[in-house]
């Protein structure tokens, strides 16, 4: 990903956050058709100036595909938030279920996850490959024409966005805490003893 901007630390806890989201409503179950479907619903976002999700994008052997998210999609399997069938478990749906006001607050953003990951849903991997070598067009070509390693996506620059992911620094920490076990398990500690304080007299 050599000489694309690399994201924030907001910015990768707002595309967890979306990922979560986008695999608890929508069957997705496959690596390659997630690399897709985020493809898609970022591209649609970036040209209408919404900043949802912020990978970057490069042609690879399998079309689009970024390197940031194939990291995520490791890093939220490995901490035990999605199974290898990127369907959530227990702890993914906590997390979600915490984080349900914030997805309200961004509706606009998630209608368009939920449109796209509605449309890669139920197609093959086949066909959604298909669409993304051939439907695709990046400088006048068709992705299925262009080099390995050309860049094909970036996220959005703040200074060009109409619509941005809100979300408050209080509840980035939450988000923080509740990905990061160990965190999560020492603040449930400290939260159980405090409960068991006695109250001087």
């Amino acid at each position: 990903m050599i000489g694309l901007p690399p994201r924030t630390l907001v910015e990768q806890i707002v595309d967890k956050l979306l990922l979560l989201y986008l695999f608890a409503i929508h069957k997705i179950k496959d690596d390659t058709k997630a690399q897709k479907t985020v493809f898609f619903a970022e591209n649609n976002m970036n040209e209408q100036k919404i900043k949802g999700f912020n990978y970057s994008f490069i042609k690879w052997h399998f079309g689009e595909f970024s390197r940031e998210l194939e990291s995520d999609l490791k890093e939220l399997k490995q901490k035990g938030f999605i199974t290898t069938d990127l369907e959530l478990t227990q702890d993914g749906e906590e997390i979600l279920n915490r984080m349900k006001s914030v997805l309200q607050r961004n509706s606009d953003i998630i209608k368009r996850i939920d449109m796209f990951g509605s449309y890669t849903e139920f197609k093959s991997l086949d066909e959604v490959k298909n669409v993304a070598y051939t439907k695709i067009v990046i400088r006048g070509k068709q992705v299925k024409d262009l080099p390995l390693g050309e860049p094909l996506l970036q996220k959005l620059d703040d200074s060009e966005t109409k619509i941005k992911f809100k979300i408050d620094e209080g509840w980035l920490g939450t988000f923080e805490i509740l990905l990061n076990p160990k965190l999560k398990e020492s603040l449930n500690i400290a939260i159980a003893e405090e409960e068991y304080i006695p109250l001087e007299v």
